[in-house]
């Protein structure tokens, strides 16, 4: 059980992160990299569905849009891929790691980080 002071860390941790989710503005980001789907990542998944379990609630939407109406796809990882994470620095997060192996697996893919 992680104590207030812990989920405390855990939300400022989280707060300053995903900007276009917080001001409303995710469809720009279609617009702009002139897509119709963005995809995510099992594991940027849990660390977003973590976010929001500690007070992010600005990230709600973002959860509820991996759907089929959504704006958003969770992409399942390859035999490759998941080998591929496995050599990646383990400094990495599950959500960069995975998707770092899917960009470096999936010829045209891009990567949209905070860090």
């Amino acid at each position: 059980m992680t104590s207030l002071r812990g989920e405390r860390s855990d939300r400022r941790r989280h707060e300053h992160r995903l900007t276009f989710t917080r001001v409303g503005a995710v469809p720009l980001l279609h617009r702009l990299l002139d897509v119709d789907r963005l995809h995510i990542t099992s594991g940027t998944y849990h660390e977003l569905r973590k976010a929001v379990e500690v007070g992010c609630v600005f990230l709600e939407p973002i959860l509820a849009g991996i759907s089929s109406e959504g704006a958003l796809d969770l992409v399942e990882l390859t035999r490759v891929e998941i080998l591929a994470v496995k050599d990646l620095p383990g400094s990495l997060g599950a959500g960069e790691a995975e998707s770092i192996a899917v960009c470096l697996h999936r010829p045209g893919t891009r990567l949209l980080a905070n860090d």
